[in-house]
């Protein structure tokens, strides 16, 4: 439930990387670093703003989604909390959707694929196992920020030295 509820938050991201991608694709093409950069920027931070939407909508009204689905008193004690606490990567997570599409932007696929199989093999589903065998269920839903705050570290620092060398290059052929 809580990954379908997502998806609709998600759409709008997955939406802005497929106009952000062929700008910042172009403007590396035509070696135009100031453009490519400034379209970084401002898709970075149309992203945070769809993670700050989802953040809100789901920390301010996660009765109101589950009892969408059901309204099992069982499933919104699990729910409400499961929700919020999802909700703490929204950051992140819109951060790292945006860096990936920006990788695949300046012809970097394997930083791409690595960083999407770290988010979600390496570091989300054995930090579930892990925090359930050892806190159990309630621990179980902070795997996704640590998940998605892991990722956006080795994203960022790889994606910013990537960038930084491409648009050094950039500015060597101008």
């Amino acid at each position: 439930m809580i990954f379908r509820m997502q998806s609709f938050f998600l759409m709008m991201v997955f939406g802005l990387t497929q106009g952000y991608l062929p700008i910042v694709g172009y403007n590396f093409g035509h070696n135009n670093p100031e453009r490519m950069k400034k379209t970084i920027l401002i898709g970075n931070a149309a992203a945070l703003s769809f993670g700050v939407i989802g953040f809100a909508v789901f920390q301010l009204f996660p009765e109101v989604i589950i009892k969408l689905f059901n309204s099992d008193p069982k499933l919104l004690n699990i729910g409400v909390s499961a929700l919020r606490r999802v909700s703490l990567s929204y950051f992140f997570m819109v951060l790292n959707i945006i860096g990936v599409a920006t990788f695949q932007a300046v012809g970097k696929g394997m930083p791409s694929f690595a960083i999407t199989f770290l988010r979600q093999a390496v570091f989300l589903v054995p930090g579930m196992y892990i925090l359930g065998e050892i806190f159990g269920l309630d621990a179980v839903w902070y795997s996704f920020p640590i998940a998605e705050l892991t990722a956006f570290i080795i994203m960022s620092t790889w994606l910013m030295a990537s960038i930084k060398d491409s648009m050094s290059k950039m500015r060597e052929t101008v």
